[in-house]
């Protein structure tokens, strides 16, 4: 093939590829060759639109021919439909034309590393495992559990003759909680499998991790907030727990006084202090809290402006049984309106309790159709939260102004 004819059918590809107007065809390229370009053209019924110039559809005919017998292969242009002809057209790769200057003997993508590790998305924290017990006694056939609550009244008195002894009477009640099962699952073909063995990647084993993640988030999800669709109850919905909000104080450093960093402290405090911590109706002593990040930065840094002191520190001063404060991701902008969350409790690891009669399960696996496909479905089951102090622990939601 001569090299006027090369550079004809490069600029064709070019005009093609840029959507520019098509090059004309001038005599001398088709006196140069007799069996190159301008005799595919004439063999695919070229017609001119305008002087010099090719239909597109005839151009595109013309080139493909050359392309497939510059590759050593038979195509049969002539019967293919022109939609067929402008996408095959496309699919050319530009470093693979033979026959275009400056063509090299490696495809592009022979000259890639491909590197063996993928960027992977950031997942949202769970947290509601790590900071509370799983309750895992229940059965998982069961469709609901019940809580039983036992009361208790009376009184005692200094005996002397002729009274009446006190007599003590005790009651319970109680409450049916449902157990709802999460699910989730995946398909794989089995060309689907051979497509990712080809590029090194286990399909088949990252969507049943995926499956996995989404059933551990949506558990996380309802041990926090529960489902009033689902009559599911979470650590922040559920009834029976303390909740005290203090909101309205605001620390600014810049001009802060040790008035205001005592109505932080003392604001704290009413929180961690709340009467109904214990049953006699005194102040009790908790062993345990937990604030969010922003809360806890805020904490660590707000200094007395009187002596080297920050709030946290005097806030543990004032509580006898507990020597830090901890910290959790999802206790920050939980509470309603974005509020900060502080959780304060008497028993350092008895409350709430994350029902899960089920953990994370995979089912056995399903033959789709002709054997072409597999499917497989997981499952864990969740009972929400229950807890078995009513009057141990408290809830704090915070809406302070830290300032700058």
């Amino acid at each position: 093939m001569s090299t006027t004819v090369i550079n004809a059918a490069a600029d064709w590809r070019g005009a093609l590829a840029s959507g520019r107007p098509l090059p004309t065809v001038d005599a001398n390229t088709e006196r140069a060759t007799t069996n190159g370009l301008a005799a595919a053209y004439n063999r695919f019924g070229v017609k001119r639109s305008a002087p010099g110039r090719l239909t597109l559809d005839a151009m595109n005919r013309a080139f493909l021919h050359n392309v497939a017998q510059a590759a050593g292969k038979q195509m049969d242009v002539t019967s293919m439909r022109s939609d067929d002809v402008t996408k095959a057209l496309k699919s050319l790769r530009n470093d693979a034309s033979k026959f275009l200057p400056g063509a090299t003997v490696a495809f592009q993508g022979e000259l890639e590393e491909v590197l063996g590790d993928l960027i992977r998305q950031e997942r949202r924290v769970r947290d509601m495992k790590s900071l509370f017990a799983v309750d895992s006694t229940l059965s998982p056939g069961k469709r609901e559990y019940k809580i039983r609550a036992l009361f208790t009244a009376g009184n005692a008195r200094v005996f002397r003759e002729g009274i009446d002894i006190p007599m003590q009477s005790v009651s319970t009640q109680e409450e049916s909680r449902p157990i709802r099962h999460v699910v989730a699952g995946f398909e794989q073909t089995f060309f689907d499998a051979q497509a990712g063995a080809h590029m090194d990647v286990d399909e088949f084993r990252e969507k049943a991790n995926e499956a996995a993640e989404q059933i551990e988030d949506l558990l996380d999800a309802l041990w926090w907030q529960g489902s009033e669709a689902d009559d599911i109850w979470g650590f922040m919905s559920a009834p029976y727990i303390n909740r005290r909000e203090v909101s309205g104080i605001t620390f600014d450093e810049g001009d802060g006084t040790a008035a205001t960093f005592d109505a932080m402290k003392n604001a704290l405090n009413e929180i961690a202090n709340f009467p109904s911590l214990s049953q006699s109706g005194q102040v009790g002593m908790i062993r345990r809290c937990i604030v969010g990040p922003r809360q806890k930065a805020q904490m660590s840094q707000v200094m007395h402006p009187e002596m080297p002191l920050t709030l946290e520190q005097a806030f543990l001063n004032g509580q006898p049984l507990l020597d830090r404060v901890e910290v959790s991701p999802g206790f920050q902008g939980r509470g309603p309106g974005g509020t900060d969350v502080m959780w304060c409790s008497s028993d350092a690891s008895s409350d709430p309790r994350l029902v899960q009669p089920q953990g994370l399960t995979t089912l056995p696996l399903m033959q789709g159709p002709f054997g072409l496909s597999q499917r497989q479905a997981m499952y864990a089951s969740t009972g929400g939260v229950r807890f078995t102090r009513l009057l141990g622990s408290v809830m704090g939601l915070l809406t302070f102004d830290y300032g700058g």
